[in-house]
Parts: C-alpha cells; structure tokens; sequence
C-alpha cells in the first residue's frame, strides 16, 4: 500500500505511472533505470554506456597502436631496401653497359635487377601496395572506433551528473527507490570509471592527431573522415579547389537534412557524364584533431552512389592539407604554418 500511495503524487519530470507497477518494474520501464549487477545501485543507461564504451577503449588504443607500428616500420624496412637496392641496380647497370650486348651475363644481371626492384618500391608510391593499402584501411577504421568512442564517452560523463541530479528531485524514482528497501539508491556506481575517465589524454593522442592514414586504391588518393561526430565516411582526396561531396547514403545516415528548396548544382563527371547534386551545409567534419564545422558540400543524387564521396580543398578552411605519401599521411596544418 505504500508504493501505491507514492504512485498517486502528482507525476514529476519522468510523468504518469501505472499504479499496477511494482517498484522494479517502475524504475526499469518508465524511469529507465537498470540495477548494477552489485550492490543496490541504480544506473541509468547512459552510465552503463558509459562503462561499456569506457572497457572498449583500451582495446581499441591497443589496435591503434599495433597497426600504426607495423606501419612505421614497413615505411622504415621499404626506404632501407629501396636505398640500398637503388645503388646495386645502378652498379648492375653500369656494369651491363660495359659487357658486349651478346654476352649472357647481361641476362643475369638483367634478372638480377628485377630480383632487387621487385623487393621494394619508392618510398612515395607504398601506399600502393594492396597489403599496405589493407592495413591503412584497418588504421582508418580503428582510429574511428577510437575517436568515436572517446567522443561518446565525454559526452555522456558531461550529462551524468545533471541527470542524477534530475531523478533525485524525481518523487516518483525516490518513492520508488524507497519502496525497495533503505540499501536501494541512485547512481552513479562509486568512482570507479574515473580512473578510465583519467586516461582519455592518452587515447587522444592517438585519435585524434594532426595527420590521417592516405592511402591509394583505383589510382586515387583515399581518408577516411568522421561526420557529424557520429558517423565514419572515406573520401576521394581531390588535392583541388573542385567541391567536396557526399553521397546519399552517407548524409543519411549522418542525419545530414537536405531542403526540399536546397540548391541544384550541375556537376559534370568525366567527359560525358552531369549529374544533379543538392548543395547543404553539414555541421562538422574531424579529420584527426581538426573539426571543420558548417561545411558546404554537395549530396550526390542517388543514382550517383558510384561516384563516392569526394574532398576538395575547401573543406580546409583556413588550413592546408599535404599529401605525404612517403609516410603515408595527410597532413593538416594552420594556413602559413610549414609541416
């Protein structure tokens, strides 16, 4: 009887409630609590996010870390070869220069250029490499996962507290809560995830930089992107002036808003091919460290999702983006600054 006479308070911020409902079933279904698995604490279900997305983390840093290392020491052991192998071609081919073009040593000395060429190739052109290409895409992904994780995981600390502080001038929860026993309360759970809190410097370090992986797939340059904080995008890097786009699919599910009234642009691909793209402006683009917000960019139609997204330079506001291909990066810097 008394958890029905708290149930006919007058409705707080969390609103009406069926009387019928026991005390559990109220803080579980309307309140959208979850009891922690210890103890008589009650979470609500961004703290269990929280956690959650607080336990991936270091995984994550660890997928970073390993691929961005196997990275770094190709592009060492592949300018090794290439330099020591570039000055033993040109010995062999100073020698076979010498020989008498019947002779059969220029045969073998011909094989054995090829043997050294086929060991590495010029700096500037690893990210050509499919296996290469394979593991800057994984680096492109993780560093997402990563970046997307600790981004959620701010945001939900920031709303933590205020929320609590909402539900305990909830009479509704607190009757509820009292209903269940004097050990039952609120969260959040102890402090426990501020030792986790204490380490996001150190993911940001390797999310959030001022380089991306580069990579290069179909005779392209491709990045990888975050739009909208939420939701990951590979771009065609143009390393021009022409307009950045996006397709579709990707604006939809960054919950990028096309007008009914936006924009028609006529954009020719190709030699004989114009499509009719929708010009609109996007709240945010992270490359690594950098966020360019209200961008304007152009969706492509749906019958253009072939065409892929594609980044200009204008994307860059204020900022110049240098393709290092050497060290398999795009590099973003403040506009006049050197790399």
């Amino acid at each position: 009887m008394v958890w029905l006479a708290i149930t006919m308070l007058p409705s707080g911020p969390v609103g009406a409630v069926d009387p019928s409902l026991a005390p559990s079933r109220y803080l579980q279904q309307v309140a959208k609590l979850e009891k922690a698995s210890v103890g008589d604490v009650w979470l609500t279900l961004e703290e269990v996010r929280l956690r959650e997305e607080l336990a991936r983390l270091p995984g994550l840093a660890r997928n970073v870390v390993s691929l961005q290392n196997e990275l770094d020491e190709r592009i060492q052991q592949n300018r090794l070869t290439w330099e020591t192998n570039q000055v033993r071609i040109a010995q062999l081919k100073q020698l076979k220069a010498s020989l008498k073009p019947d002779e059969i040593k220029r045969r073998r000395i011909d094989e054995q250029i090829q043997e050294l060429e086929g060991q590495a190739v010029a700096p500037e052109e690893l990210g050509t490499q499919a296996d290469v290409r394979t593991r800057l895409i994984d680096l492109s992904n993780e560093r997402n996962r990563l970046a997307l994780g600790v981004l959620t995981v701010r945001r939900l600390e920031a709303d933590l507290e205020p929320t609590y502080a909402r539900l305990a001038k909830d009479r509704q929860v607190t009757g509820a809560l009292a209903a269940l026993g004097a050990g039952h309360r609120l969260g959040p759970l102890g402090d426990g995830y501020q030792s986790e809190i204490r380490r996001l410097p150190e993911y940001d370090k390797y999310a959030f930089t001022d380089w991306v992986p580069l990579y290069r797939q179909s005779g392209r340059w491709r990045v990888a992107a975050i739009l909208n904080e939420q939701t990951p995008v590979a771009f065609t890097w143009l390393g021009s002036f022409d307009p950045t786009t996006l397709t579709t699919s990707m604006a939809e599910a960054a919950g990028v808003c096309i007008p009914s009234d936006a924009t028609a642009v006529q954009l020719p691909v190709g030699q004989s091919r114009i499509v009719t793209a929708r010009a609109v402006q996007v709240g945010s683009l992270r490359f690594g460290a950098h966020v360019f917000r209200d961008l304007s960019v152009l969706v492509l139609p749906p019958e253009a999702e072939d065409l892929g997204a594609q980044l200009g330079m204008d994307a860059f506001d204020g900022y110049v983006a240098r393709e290092q291909p050497d060290r398999l990066r795009l590099l973003i810097t403040s506009n006049g600054t050197d790399p």
